[in-house]
């Protein structure tokens, strides 16, 4: 939706007057990124898991997260609650489309798809990619090593 609503971002509109931790990005600003993806998440695990506790604490998280986005400089509250709404949207749509779709999903055709599929992400992030956080390429590399060492133990288990 960036492309298509493209909203100026506080930096953009306020210049000095605006308190901007890290790079001022001046355009593309709803909804947020950063929100979406965190409430898309949270309902995944609030609405699949139904555990009160966990959901409590992943809304939490999210809220953090999405909250974080206007604490830094870089969107508007309108933009943050439209990623929420658009993640738990997506949180939504992703359950019900997995219900429709579960005999599909459980072929060993689908699953080595999907297994390969992710290990390719998995390598990318091992690669790493030229990002704008050299920071971060550490712990890119960590969360890559990991997935792979899962899947290598869960594919051994599978050839038993």
């Amino acid at each position: 939706m960036k492309q298509f609503v493209d909203v100026a971002r506080p930096p953009a509109v306020l210049g000095n007057d605006a308190h901007i931790i890290g790079r001022a990005y001046q355009a593309h600003s709803f909804p947020s990124g950063h929100a979406t993806t965190a409430f898309a998440i949270a309902g995944l695990f609030a609405l699949g898991l139904g555990m009160r506790l966990w959901t409590c604490a992943i809304v939490a998280l999210a809220v953090v997260v999405a909250l974080s986005r206007a604490v830094v400089g870089v969107h508007w509250p309108l933009d943050i609650l439209a990623g929420a709404f658009g993640g738990w949207l997506a949180a939504i749509c992703a359950l019900w489309l997995a219900e429709r779709t579960r005999q599909f999903g459980e072929r060993p055709l689908a699953q080595w798809t999907l297994a390969l599929l992710l290990t390719a992400c998995a390598v990318a992030l091992v690669l790493g990619y030229p990002n704008e956080y050299p920071q971060a390429d550490l712990f890119q590399r960590a969360i890559g090593i990991c997935c792979i060492a899962a899947a290598a133990a869960r594919l051994k288990r599978a050839a038993r």
